[in-house]
C-alpha cells in the first residue's frame, strides 16, 4: 500500500493529553473525528521507508558523481602527472654536470622537465619539476636502477622527496 500524506499530531481523547503521530491522506484535522477516512501507520515503519528511499537516492548520486569526477580529472590531465622531486646534493656544480649528462634517460622515460630550482637558504637543496605522461611512467623512472646510479654519481645525499600531482585546480 502506498502512503501519500502528511505526518500529523493530535491528542487522544481520555489519555490526559497524550498524543499520536499519524499519516493523514485527506489532511483531516484529527484522526478521532467521526465519519472521516484516515490512513494509520506505524511511525517507525513510515520513517524507515522514507529514510531508505533517501539513502538509495543519495547513494546513486554519489556513485554517479564520483564517476563523473573521475572522468573530468582524467580529461583534465589526459593521464599526465606533474612531479616535484626535492633532494640535497653534496655540491650543486658537480650535481648539475651529472644531471645534464642524464638528459637522455629522462627523455627516454618521458620526463619533460619544466624547471630546476635551488632553495633560497641552501643552494645544495635542489627541486626538479616536470611532467610525465602517466603516474606509471613516473614510478617506473623513479625506481629504475639507471636513475639510482646516476643520482649516486652526481652526489645526491639521502632519499629524495617525490610528489606526484594530477591536475591543476581552479
Amino acid at each position: 500500500m502506498h502512503l501519500s500524506g502528511f505526518l500529523r499530531e493530535c491528542s487522544r481523547p481520555g489519555t490526559g493529553g497524550e498524543t499520536d503521530l499519524w499519516v493523514d491522506g485527506n489532511l483531516d484535522p484529527c484522526p478521532h473525528s467521526a465519519g472521516r477516512q484516515i490512513i494509520h501507520t506505524h511511525l517507525k515503519e513510515y520513517l524507515m521507508a522514507r529514510f531508505l528511499s533517501l539513502v538509495a537516492v543519495m547513494t546513486l548520486c554519489l556513485v554517479v558523481g564520483v564517476r563523473a569526477q573521475d572522468k573530468m580529472m582524467k580529461a583534465a590531465t589526459d593521464g599526465k602527472v606533474t612531479v616535484v622531486v626535492t633532494h640535497e646534493v653534496k655540491d650543486y656544480a658537480t650535481w648539475r654536470k651529472g644531471y645534464d649528462a642524464d638528459a637522455g634517460n629522462r627523455k627516454k622515460a618521458g620526463f619533460k622537465v619544466t624547471g630546476v630550482y635551488a632553495d633560497v637558504n641552501n643552494p645544495n637543496m635542489v627541486s626538479i619539476i616536470g611532467e610525465f605522461p602517466s603516474a606509471a611512467a613516473a614510478d617506473a623512472f623513479a625506481t629504475s636502477p639507471v636513475l639510482k646510479d646516476a643520482m649516486e654519481k652526481a652526489g645526491v645525499i639521502g632519499k629524495p622527496d617525490v610528489k606526484v600531482l594530477t591536475a591543476k585546480l581552479k
